[in-house]
């Protein structure tokens, strides 16, 4: 079976110049959704993967598992799956909130709404998303403001949060 999809990730300083690039992906058809860089510079990629040899450390598995995100701190040289909560079938979506939580990031799901981390990915749990529908959220956005606006679009609309992800409200666009 070829590959059929592979991820490629570039950092460019502020001249444009190449800092570094890589391709992302193993034997199988691996697909980049999205791509966020965090308040310490580090890129973190939202995907899917069905590839037994990902680019992680002890990645092959006797079946498809393990984590639904992937973060790299070393500029894509190693690969380790996120903290643990994230119970989720894969991640579509990340957002960061730079300005008043530098360490709390959002994971958009495949199926199981919002999750967040206040510890930069380290541990997440899932805030009660009421009003949110089960449906993919495909990407987000953290507003400005004290608490931050959190925007998700899904396939049932685009929704706002002011609580961090505990209530939601559909803008109906």
């Amino acid at each position: 079976w070829p590959d059929s999809g592979d991820v490629f990730v570039a950092k460019l300083d502020a001249t444009g110049s190449l800092v570094y690039s890589t391709l992302v992906g193993g034997d199988g058809e691996d697909n980049g959704t999205a791509i966020a860089v965090d308040a310490s510079g580090r890129a973190h990629i939202a995907g899917a993967t069905i590839s037994g040899d990902f680019p992680t450390v002890n990645a092959l598995q006797r079946a498809l598992s393990g984590s639904p995100a992937f973060r790299s701190t070393d500029g894509t040289m190693t690969w380790t799956g996120v903290g643990s909560g994230l119970a989720a079938e894969g991640t579509r979506s990340f957002a960061f909130d730079r300005s008043t939580a530098p360490t709390t990031v959002y994971a958009g799901t495949e199926w199981q709404g919002v999750f967040k981390s206040v510890d930069g990915g380290t541990t997440w749990t899932r805030p009660a998303n009421g009003n949110l529908p089960r449906v993919r959220v495909s990407s987000m956005a953290v507003g400005s403001g004290s608490p931050a606006t959190l925007y998700a679009t899904t396939g049932g609309g685009v929704f706002r949060s002011d609580d961090q992800g505990e209530a939601w409200t559909d803008l109906q666009l």
